[in-house]
């Protein structure tokens, strides 16, 4: 089965059912703790061998259970009951674009040949909510092929502005030009 679409499906029930108690930004956090707490090579590999009875498994969630949410833990409970626990950072991904969307906020990756200030990055924010009406959420990185300038992803849109990318469109129009 599609990691993709069932990942969606118990992020978008957790999501309801966070929703209802008005808790979605306290369980993104909580959530992400406990998959730092089971990243771990040893507890990864505990949980997601067949050799591992599941009474043995369940008590690795029982350890979280006073610090978490009880539906949380139960969820955590139901993935590793499920041999699913491999996808809880993609439920992750999921579960944070609903709340992210349901909140009115985009994320944007901006690429730039050096880091940016945070005037800069604040800035470009502003620009980038004014055009899209909505809260942008800005994550740099930076990548020194491109030379100079910026490469802005929102969704599925790409603004180049990269001095790379200008330089080969010149080099293409001079290239056609000479030829006729």
């Amino acid at each position: 089965m599609p990691k993709g679409p069932t990942a969606r499906r118990y992020a978008q029930a957790l999501f309801m059912l966070a929703s209802d108690k008005q808790l979605n930004d306290k369980w993104l956090t909580e959530i992400q703790e406990i998959n730092t707490t089971l990243e771990s090579e040893e507890v990864k590999s505990f949980l997601s061998s067949p050799r591992v009875k599941k009474l043995q498994k369940q008590e690795i969630v029982n350890q979280i259970r006073v610090k978490y949410d009880p539906i949380l833990v139960n969820f955590i409970g139901l993935l590793v009951a499920r041999n699913s626990i491999s996808l809880l950072p993609a439920i992750i991904r999921e579960y944070s674009d609903l709340l992210d969307r349901s909140l009115g906020r985009i994320a944007a990756r901006v690429t730039a040949a050096i880091g940016l200030s945070d005037q800069q990055i604040t800035k470009l924010s502003e620009g980038l909510s004014s055009s899209l009406q909505k809260e942008v959420m800005i994550e740099q990185s930076i990548d020194t092929e491109i030379i100079g300038g910026v490469v802005i992803r929102v969704g599925d849109k790409i603004i180049d502005g990269s001095v790379q990318t200008n330089l080969e469109s010149l080099k293409l129009q001079l290239l056609r030009e000479s030829i006729v």
